[in-house]
């Protein structure tokens, strides 16, 4: 039985794979992001986040 080769390179980015994975695989891609940068994306995320749920429950 033979198996297909496994592509080169980093793994293939899904769409809509979340937050989470972000935070996970981030650091690997660009290592010079420092905590400050992670703490102020997540407040910016944070944000989105809470003005999205604001709109979908004035519509």
């Amino acid at each position: 039985m033979t198996r297909t080769p496994e592509p080169a390179g980093p793994p293939q980015w899904t769409p809509g794979a979340g937050w989470e994975r972000v935070n996970r695989e981030i650091p690997q891609y660009v290592p010079e992001l420092t905590d400050e940068d992670m703490r102020w994306a997540a407040e910016v995320h944070a944000a989105a986040e809470r003005q999205d749920g604001r709109e979908q429950h004035a519509a």
